[in-house]
């Protein structure tokens, strides 16, 4: 049997782990006392999920690495190994949809591939002289042949392709994570981040959708996030050993949010719904 790219998280250094954080005290205390407990099974989740594990073997196949699975069975190892209700709804649909993809991108001659599902961190200053981390994943960095330019690639599935998706991203602690990280690494040679959007539609009669966008570049913002990773540490400390009820709540969107309710909203309420 032919190897499985580990698709794990960026850790609780990462944009996650440290959103939550900024999100809601509580939620990222409940997530440091319990790792993943705070992130429901979802069919949002489910399909990223089998999505991303198909894509890295797609291109780990293009980079001629030896030794992995194919996409699809890739894809069945990984819902072998990580049960959720929602497998099999989205098995057969996403590897239809990497079949797509792979016909509609082709050979991607125009890129070589450098990285796929790495991890990579930094450091910000924080008080006394201390250092802060601050994890990623990047789930894939191609390198332009015409010019020698880098590039983090972030794979988005999406039931729709639109202008406001990309503007909700644009200053998100992960993208601005993955832009302070690429010109870091690779300087004037970095080309920016792409986002990689697959549309899969609910209803499995109309097409599959494929469009790369650039991410744009807001060089203020991208230097002012060690400030943000520096918050979200000092929320962090500022609980930490807390049981997470004795933490405030934020009682926001984000108890109900794009993805659907928080997985502790029954404990803010005192009971399930």
């Amino acid at each position: 049997m032919g190897k499985l790219i580990d698709r794990g998280s960026s850790g609780p250094n990462g944009s996650h782990g440290l959103g939550l954080h900024l999100t809601c005290p509580r939620l990222g205390r409940f997530e440091d006392s319990d790792p993943g407990g705070a992130r429901e099974d979802s069919t949002f989740l489910t399909r990223g999920n089998l999505l991303h594990v198909g894509l890295a073997h797609w291109y780990a196949h293009l980079a001629g690495w030896e030794g992995y699975l194919s996409p699809s069975a890739a894809i069945e190892a990984y819902a072998e190994r990580h049960e959720s209700e929602y497998n099999a709804e989205w098995m057969d649909r996403v590897q239809a949809c990497l079949l797509a993809y792979a016909a509609f991108w082709g050979e991607e001659g125009g890129f070589e591939v450098v990285d796929i599902e790495k991890k990579v961190s930094f450091q910000v200053r924080g008080p006394d002289d201390t250092w802060l981390p601050y994890t990623a994943r990047k789930d894939l960095t191609l390198r332009r042949k015409r010019d020698g330019k880098f590039f983090v690639v972030d794979h988005k599935g999406t039931y729709a392709v639109l202008p406001k998706v990309v503007k909700s991203y644009a200053l998100s602690l992960q993208m601005l994570g993955l832009q302070r990280l690429g010109r870091a690494q690779y300087g004037k040679q970095f080309g920016g981040v792409l986002l990689n959007f697959i549309r899969i539609p609910t209803d499995p009669t109309k097409d599959f959708e494929f469009k790369r966008v650039p991410l744009p570049h807001y060089p203020k913002a991208v230097a002012d996030v060690k400030h943000t990773i520096k918050q979200a540490h000092t929320i962090r400390e500022r609980w930490a050993g807390c049981d997470p009820m004795e933490v405030p709540g934020v009682y926001q969107e984000a108890c109900w949010g794009r993805y659907g309710k928080c997985s502790r909203r029954h404990e803010c309420i005192g009971r399930e719904e």
